[in-house]
């Protein structure tokens, strides 16, 4: 499979580009930092028009600003990257022909700090 993940050089993103990498899965990584030279950066910002990348099989959308704090600060800047960044990786996926598409969330939905531990998917 053909897999691009946003988010790439993030924590979670980090790994999961290595099992795939590791499952014989061609990876391209979308990051906006050029810190991590394993991945294939397209240059790309999720707020702006992405490149159709054609043949993708999956796309795993990891890419947010997840603090709720840094969210808070900048309501503007996490509508811009959360919202509207979803949306153009979105309609990218489906230009790009992908069959699969993957969002990915933050604990933080369940508040902060969450009010217990572990946290089920039912909690409030």
């Amino acid at each position: 499979m053909r897999v691009l993940v946003t988010g790439a050089a993030g924590f979670i993103g980090q790994h999961v580009c290595k099992l795939l990498k590791e499952g014989g899965h061609e990876v391209i990584g979308l990051d906006n930092t050029h810190s991590s030279p394993v991945y294939l950066d397209i240059g790309a910002d999720v707020t702006e028009t992405l490149p159709v990348l054609k043949h993708l099989d999956a796309v795993i959308h990891l890419a947010a600003i997840a603090s709720p704090r840094e969210c808070d600060a900048d309501p503007a800047k996490a509508y811009l990257v959360n919202v509207h960044g979803t949306r153009n990786v979105l309609e990218m996926a489906r230009k790009s022909g992908a069959h699969k598409f993957v969002f990915s969330s933050s604990a933080h939905v369940y508040g902060v700090p969450p009010r217990r531990l572990p946290t089920g998917e039912d909690s409030e």
